[in-house]
């Protein structure tokens, strides 16, 4: 018993390897994410002589309150979450009433529209026709069209058909048999199962919405409307163009005002929300990204 519990305690080669490997993988992502940290916390001298490593020098939170202050930002903030909220239950209850069918083999017409979604995922259309049409249906300046081009994406969709195809139609002949309709075994008996890859494609969804900048650049001019990533460029564009001068000039004026320090502090106020829900989702996530890998 004695030796089972020292043979089960060693370490082998290849974990050690692979634990080594994958603690400098993390440092190489957490050095440059720290030190961007410490330049949005430093003063204007030491972040414009480059004296600014993983350790803020004249800590400030003079950008943090430039940024969150600026009444342009709270629209932006609402517009993201507007995006990342509704945009995201939308999409996962569309995907995941797309996919139910499809995972059925006896559904008429089934490999038709999978050879449609496919298509169109491989084939994506230049972006003048997707223009027009939003143009056409009366939704430039209009959030509903950042949601409406991202609605559904086909690899969520497939993963989600993957998962139902894994589930035993026992479960549904079951429910039949006892007179329930397919909308109630849908989100009475499938759904609840089926949280895994949900929490999965809402994370992607909820990435997607939340860091959505190209469409709404296109589609949305009024500035009250813009997401936050929109309101981030815009803010580190102006900050560029003011840092005309000697670095006397530049350092005499707000910190908030130097672009490293702009950058910085904006990367990180737009990166909350995301860690702030991630970790409650991690659980699920993990076991979403395993779907497919084993099959019964």
């Amino acid at each position: 018993m004695k030796n089972m519990n020292r043979n089960s305690r060693k370490i082998s080669p290849f974990s050690l390897i692979n634990t080594l490997v994958l603690l400098i993988i993390c440092t190489l992502f957490l050095i440059p994410f720290f030190h961007l940290l410490a330049k949005s916390l430093s003063g204007a001298y030491p972040v414009i002589r480059g004296e600014v490593g993983l350790w803020p020098k004249d800590f400030q939170l003079d950008s943090y309150i430039n940024v969150i202050g600026n009444r342009q930002f709270r629209n932006s903030f609402l517009s993201s979450t507007f995006l990342a909220t509704v945009g995201t239950f939308i999409s996962v209850l569309l995907t995941i009433m797309v996919a139910y069918p499809l995972s059925k083999p006896y559904f008429k017409g089934r490999k038709i529209i999978l050879y449609a979604f496919v298509i169109s995922w491989l084939l994506t259309p230049s972006i003048v026709p997707v223009f027009f049409l939003i143009k056409n249906l009366g939704l430039m300046n209009n959030l509903f069209s950042v949601i409406l081009v991202n609605v559904i994406y086909t690899f969520n969709m497939l993963i989600v058909k993957t998962y139902f195809e894994g589930m035993p139609e026992s479960l549904s002949e079951a429910a039949q048999i006892e007179g329930a309709s397919n909308l109630r075994i849908f989100f009475t008996i499938i759904a609840p199962l089926a949280k895994p890859v949900i929490a999965t494609i809402t994370i992607y969804s909820v990435f997607g919405y939340w860091n959505s900048y190209f469409f709404p650049m296109l589609f949305i001019s009024k500035p009250h409307l813009r997401p936050i990533q929109v309101y981030i460029y815009e803010l580190v564009y102006a900050a560029m163009g003011s840092t005309s001068g000697n670095i006397s000039d530049v350092a005499s004026k707000n910190v908030s005002s130097i672009p490293d320090v702009v950058r910085s502090t904006s990367v990180f106020v737009s990166i909350v929300p995301v860690m702030m829900i991630y970790p409650f989702a991690q659980k699920h996530f993990v076991k979403g990204m395993l779907i497919g890998s084993v099959k019964g």
